[in-house]
């Protein structure tokens, strides 16, 4: 998944030797990104990211980049955008299987596995692998390794049934990861010799049932219901360096385990006519989380987050399309603002459009900020019940130009966007303790610019964004309130049709 993101404009990959990767969007962090995998939110933010790696793409077909606040549809933690991750379907093949392999000179060992089984109306996928890295150093130091150790288990199983006029899809996904620290420093010499090694471990179990209607050509439901599970735990070994036997240590601020729980119902009515100057879209959604850990405070901690939004989608004239949206929610925490957000498209002729948007944001903040409460040898870390939630605007512009000369088909897109987001929370340092505050206010500015170009087989396109990070926190000790930095990227592909084969070459500068 990070090296998907990699060749995308107006967005950046952090990597952690132990904690694995995470983006941002348009300059805004993990922690405003939701992350869905077919419409469910992905829950366990490590240091309030979603670790990219966990999420495999062995049955993915395809996946879904909102760049910018989408807290209508999809509620808190979208006030930076949404990545939404399609797995396969069990497709219309008796029986279809395959075996992937992946290789990488660093250590990087892939392998998984599909099968897909289609009955008559009936269909099942089940598909499952193992990820393993051995680590890796600049230097070679025996024993502590600058990038982790790390091996993945995972496991899918589907089952789709197919009604008159309706589909019921049941899936079931388990994840496992361990990744181990191993210490460089050997202690007790010379009457002895061991280390202090670390184990993380995180343990992931998800399950879907949605129920698909279609009422009649232009009206359908969709009803969706999810529970997700999320383990992660920390534990400090003894490794006796001699006989290389090893024991949990009996030092409780070395070891935690820190659960989350989700439950999700959602429920979604759409009129999609493309004869009508009116279409929409309306539903509910309820959220609802639990976490427990005693890094927590109480112990376990709750919310609950209930919502009804709805979107229109008016053309008074073919030229013109009107969309505002809003969302009205309830937080057991918190008070949710109403919010909206307004989109239009003006087609000035069959070459050229032009797009505007505004759309408000908004993100609680999550149980760890509130309520952690982290203390030991090295940290002293306090969540804050105090926290104000985060709440955004933002606004976008594009225009886009499209024109044929003969078999060949060029397309320009230019876009400015602009975020401001009042109240950011922080992990902020007051002497040796670190607490979580609300900042004043966080902008994003910038722009990009993107050329295509097809020709019968072949495929080119080129794009650049310059985008700027303001931070008033920062601007106290810096002397240029924005920091700008340059994207680059051009893709060239050729396709083979009679053999169905393409090959493509990528490149991206940061």
């Amino acid at each position: 998944m990070q090296d998907l993101f990699q060749h995308q404009l107006n967005a950046r990959i952090s990597n952690d030797p132990a904690t694995g990767s995470s983006v941002s969007l348009q300059g805004i962090g993990g922690e405003n990104i939701k992350v869905l995998v077919d419409g469910i939110p992905v829950i366990g933010r490590l240091y309030n990211n979603i670790n990219l790696s966990q999420l495999n793409i062995n049955n993915v077909s395809r996946v879904e980049i909102i760049k910018g606040p989408a807290s209508v549809l999809y509620g808190t933690n979208a006030l930076g955008g949404v990545i939404n991750i399609i797995t396969n379907t069990s497709g219309s093949e008796l029986i279809k299987g395959g075996i992937n392999t992946y290789y990488e000179s660093n250590g990087q060992y892939n392998v998984n596995a599909f099968t897909n089984i289609n009955v008559k109306k009936s269909g099942f996928s089940l598909s499952g692998g193992r990820n393993f890295f051995d680590g890796w150093s600049e230097k070679d130091t025996s024993r502590f390794q600058e990038w982790k150790p790390k091996e993945q288990y995972f496991g899918n199983v589907r089952f789709s049934q197919q009604f008159k006029s309706s589909r019921l899809t049941i899936q079931s996904s388990l994840f496992d990861e361990k990744v181990i620290a191993k210490s460089g420093t050997i202690r007790g010499w010379p009457y002895e010799a061991y280390a202090l090694d670390e184990y993380y471990k995180t343990n992931r179990f998800n399950n879907e049932l949605q129920f698909n209607v279609i009422v009649d050509k232009t009206h359908s439901l969709q009803l969706t219901s999810a529970y997700s599970y999320y383990r992660y735990i920390r534990n400090t070994y003894i490794k006796n360096l001699l006989d290389l036997s090893q024991s949990l240590s009996a030092n409780s601020s070395q070891n935690d385990t820190t659960k989350f729980g989700a439950g999700m119902l959602r429920m979604v009515y759409t009129k999609n006519d493309d004869q009508s100057k009116l279409n929409y879209q309306v539903g509910i959604d309820a959220n609802e989380e639990y976490t427990t850990g005693e890094r927590i405070k109480n112990n376990k901690e709750f919310f609950g987050d209930y919502a009804a939004f709805a979107s229109v989608q008016f053309k008074p004239v073919n030229a013109l399309t009107i969309s505002p949206a809003v969302r009205i929610a309830y937080n057991t925490t918190y008070g949710a603002p109403i919010v909206p957000s307004l989109q239009t498209l003006y087609i000035l002729n069959p070459s050229v459009s032009f797009r505007a948007s505004y759309s408000r944001g908004f993100r609680s903040p999550s149980l760890k900020e509130m309520y952690l409460q982290f203390v030991d040898a090295n940290h002293k870390v306090y969540g804050n019940t105090s926290l104000h939630p985060e709440n955004s605007h933002h606004f976008l512009a594009s225009v886009e130009y499209n024109h044929s000369i003969g078999k060949t088909n060029i397309q320009f897109t230019t876009s400015g966007f602009y975020n401001f987001i009042h109240e950011k929370i922080n992990l902020v340092a007051q002497g040796e303790t670190y607490t979580y505050m609300n900042l004043q206010k966080y902008i994003t500015r910038g722009g990009q610019l993107v050329a295509k170009l097809q020709r019968g087989n072949i495929q080119f396109s080129s794009g650049f964004s310059y985008t700027g990070i303001y931070n008033e926190l920062e601007n106290t000790v810096m002397a240029v309130p924005f920091t700008y930095s340059t994207d680059l990227n051009t893709s060239l592909q050729y396709s083979f049709q009679k053999t169905n084969t393409s090959v493509a070459v990528y490149w991206k500068y940061n």
